[in-house]
Order: C-alpha cells, then sequence, then structure tokens
C-alpha cells in the first residue's frame, strides 16, 4: 500500500498541475485522510485487530529488520559529511527547492532547470512536498533518498513472495539484494524512486491473478514509474514487458490484463509525456551530436541507423565502460560515487548454481507454475547485455552502467534458485545436511564477499 502511494502521489501531482492545482502538502495530506476515512467506513463491519504473530508475520518481520538495517546504512553514509556528492544531487536540490517555494511543475525559459519540464517531476515532486515540512534541503535530499532505497527492499520482500511463492525464497532473495554493492549507493538520483516503484508494479501484476481490479493500481504504478525517470522507466517498461510476453508463452495464453495494465500505465503517463517527449529526446540527441565521444555514431547521422543509434549509443553513460569477469567476481570494497559495480563470489556462483539448476531440471523449470524462474531469466539476459552493451560493443546501449541497478533484481531472485540447487544436490547425494545449515552458510559468505564491500561503500 505504500509503495502504490508513492506512485499515486507522484500521478496526482502531475494532474494536479495540469489543471492548476497548486502541489501543497496538506492538500495532499486531505486527500489522504479523506481516502482513509472513505476506507474505513466501507470497510467498518469487517475491521479486525490481532497481536497474533503468524510465520507470515515473522518472515515479514525479518524482511522489515534488513530494510531497516539498510535503512541506518544508507543515511549513515549520506550523512557523514555536511556536503552533497556531485552536481547532479547539487542539481536535484534546486529543483526540488523550486518545486517546494513555487508548487508548480512548470520550468521557466529563465530557469530552463536540468531535472524539470520535460524531465520527469516524480523524484521531484516527493522531496518538494517533504522540503514544505522540512526546511533544511541537504536533510530532505539525503533522509529520503535513504528511505526510498530501503523502502524499496521491503517492496522487493512482498513482490518476491508472491512472484516465486516462497517466503524462505524471498527472505534470502532479500537478503542478497540489500547486500549486493551493485544494488543503489547512497547517491541521490531520481533512479532511486522509479526502481523501487517497479517492486510494487510486479507486485500488483501478480496479484491480477486473484482479482482483476489490481490491474487498475498496475497500471498507477508503472504510470508513476515512467514519470519519475526517462531512461529507467523505459528500461523497467521492456522489463515488465518481458514479464507479459513469457508469462504468456507458459500459460499458453495472451495475459490480457497483464497487458492492460501495461497500456494502461503508459496512457496515464501521457499526461506529462505528450508534450515533454520531444524536449527530453531533443536534449539527449543533441548531447550525443555534440560530444566527441561519439563521433563514430556523429558519422552515420545519414542512415536510419545512425539515427537510432543516436538515441541510444552503445557507450553512453560518464561511468560506462567495458567490463571484465573479475567486476562482477570480486566485490572491492569501494566503487564509483554513483553506481558500485560487483556481486561477490558467492553471489555469482549462486548464479552459476542457477544456471545448472536450469539445465538440470529444465523439463520441471518450463511447467506453468515455474514461470518466475523464466521471468527472472530473461530479465537477467535483457539486463546483462544491457550492463555489457560497451563490453561487446553492441550496436545500441541506454547507459550501461545504470543497468548494475537492474541487474541485481534477477541476480538475487536467480540466487534461491542457487541454493535450491544445492538443497537438491544434498539430497540427490544423501548428504542429508540440514536445510537450515546449507543456507546459512550460504548466508555467511555472501555477507563477507558482498555485504561488508557494499557496507565499506555506503556506510
Amino acid at each position: 500500500r505504500v509503495g502504490i502511494g508513492i506512485a499515486v502521489v507522484i500521478v496526482v501531482a502531475v494532474v494536479m498541475n495540469l489543471v492548476g492545482i497548486i502541489l501543497d502538502w496538506k492538500i495532499f495530506l486531505v486527500l489522504s485522510l479523506l481516502i482513509l476515512a472513505s476506507i474505513l467506513v466501507y470497510n467498518r463491519r469487517n475491521l479486525t485487530f490481532s497481536l497474533k504473530i503468524t510465520k507470515e508475520d515473522a518472515y515479514a518481520g525479518a524482511a522489515v529488520i534488513i530494510a531497516i538495517l539498510s535503512l541506518w546504512m544508507y543515511a549513515s553514509g549520506a550523512f557523514s559529511y555536511p556536503y552533497l556528492e556531485n552536481d547532479d544531487p547539487w542539481t536535484h536540490a534546486v529543483v526540488v527547492s523550486y518545486v517546494a517555494q513555487e508548487k508548480v511543475l512548470a520550468d521557466t525559459p529563465t530557469y530552463n532547470f536540468k531535472f524539470l519540464d520535460p524531465y520527469p517531476p516524480g523524484f521531484a515532486v516527493w522531496l518538494g512536498l517533504m522540503h514544505q515540512i522540512e526546511p533544511s534541503i541537504s536533510w530532505v535530499l539525503k533522509f529520503y533518498n535513504a528511505l526510498f532505497i530501503a523502502l524499496g527492499v521491503l517492496f522487493f520482500y512482498f513482490a518476491a513472495k508472491q512472484f516465486i511463492q516462497d517466503r524462505r525464497g524471498a527472505l534470502f532473495a532479500t537478503f542478497v539484494l540489500a547486500s549486493l554493492p551493485s544494488f543503489f549507493t547512497h547517491f541521490i538520483w531520481a533512479h532511486t524512486l522509479s526502481i523501487i516503484l517497479f517492486f510494487p508494479a510486479l507486485y500488483c501484476l501478480e496479484k491480477i491473478e486473484d482479482d482483476r481490479r489490481w490491474g487498475f493500481a498496475a497500471g498507477l504504478v508503472i504510470a508513476g514509474i515512467l514519470l519519475t525517470h526517462p531512461d529507467e522507466g523505459l528500461k523497467i517498461l521492456i522489463m515488465l514487458g518481458l514479464y507479459f510476453v513469457v508469462k504468456s508463452i507458459y500459460y499458453r495464453a495472451i495475459q490480457k490484463e497483464v497487458g492492460f495494465a501495461l497500456l494502461g500505465g503508459v496512457f496515464v503517463s501521457l499526461l506529462w509525456w505528450a508534450t515533454k517527449a520531444q524536449g527530453v529526446l531533443g536534449r539527449h540527441v543533441d548531447k550525443v551530436l555534440t560530444h566527441p565521444k561519439y563521433a563514430e555514431i556523429q558519422a552515420a547521422q545519414g542512415s536510419v541507423w545512425g539515427k537510432i543509434q543516436a538515441y541510444f549509443p552503445y557507450n553512453q553513460g560518464t561511468a560506462t565502460r567495458a567490463y571484465t569477469f573479475d567486476d562482477f567476481f570480486i566485490a572491492k570494497p569501494f566503487g564509483m560515487i554513483n553506481v558500485h559495480v560487483g556481486w561477490g563470489i558467492v553471489a555469482t556462483l549462486l548464479i552459476f548454481a542457477a544456471l545448472v539448476y536450469i539445465l538440470w531440471k529444465h523439463k520441471e523449470v518450463l511447467k506453468k507454475e515455474h514461470y518466475w524462474i523464466g521471468v527472472a531469466m530473461t530479465w537477467f539476459i535483457f539486463t546483462f547485455l544491457g550492463t555489457n552493451s560497451m563490453t561487446f560493443s553492441l550496436p545500441v546501449g541506454l547507459y550501461a552502467f545504470r543497468f548494475w541497478l537492474l541487474l541485481a533484481i534477477p541476480v538475487a531472485l536467480l540466487s534461491w534458485l542457487g541454493v535450491k540447487t544445492l538443497l537438491d544436490a544434498n539430497a540427490k547425494f544423501k548428504i542429508n545436511a540440514p536445510a537450515l545449515l546449507i543456507i546459512g552458510i550460504v548466508v555467511v559468505g555472501v555477507f563477507f564477499t558482498a555485504t561488508t564491500a557494499k557496507y565499506a561503500q555506503n556506510a
């Protein structure tokens, strides 16, 4: 509900801006209280309260603890120095101050903000509303960026539990995601909000099987993602499209409700993009056509393919480079400011074990109930190629270094498949080691080869 609400606030803010209503935190507070009151009245006869702790609650509680520890780590690192990291957070600070004070999303020719109008406003909306309450712009940027990442860890647990239908696997995957150095530093940028909303979107799409009305919630969350960041939004839309295709193949039936939710999210996002897309694309292409880094692409401008490459250059991004096996296998204690590469030895070995599982039990993997494996593997291939557009000299790319953030998601999911490989091998070869012992050893291995490196970078 919190994740859906975060996205809905973004959509509502865009609608309010279109009809000329100021973006004031008190208006959002009143709207939220009215919605809460209507829900309580509507469900007044079905309200229950219990202090009984179930096994489900215990697993969710463990996920909450991981999220709280993540918040502590990210916030500690962000507040360990008084300044902001580089020009990106500073530029966000200017935009957030503007939205907080002027209470609008429309840029003026005088300011020509980098991260607002035509740039999607989701990140600026949320931090701008918070800045109306908290006067310190630095505190708002640092704390809420860390809070969004921590909430993303918690959202991932619930999405993974619904996705793979295994709370034990979901909790393990949540631990791995929180531990991977490549899943966020405390760097402040709009990517944070767009990616953490991917998990509520996946949860809503999964819940459509229980109730088709979840499609409306899914559409709003997808719209919120697209209204937060341009290229991360496009990548996530592709990943959700792959989810739709793969699930349809497994079910041998087109998942119409999922398709309608995706189209609905795109349609709602046109409230912004219908008039802003050309401006964003124009800025992007101008950058490519004027920078010596893209001389090869500039020379090919006469062809249709050259124009496509101008939109999607394979070497786009200040931190994009060719990666080696060592970049994945060894999690180093320190990395780049915005993206820290690497998975660590144990997490990488779990991915190899997951591939063994897929080959070993390919008939079982292709069963309808295991479609999540096919989806996760497709996501892995897509994000791995995206990360390595310069490594493999692919014809196109989309900010390869930023793909590390998304690649961490299928890696975390498939890591549980790697653990299942160990558990099945334990049974097949009659080693008879307790399952809890095997999982515990793997957790310790991930901790010392990934978590410690992530902590060193971020705390």
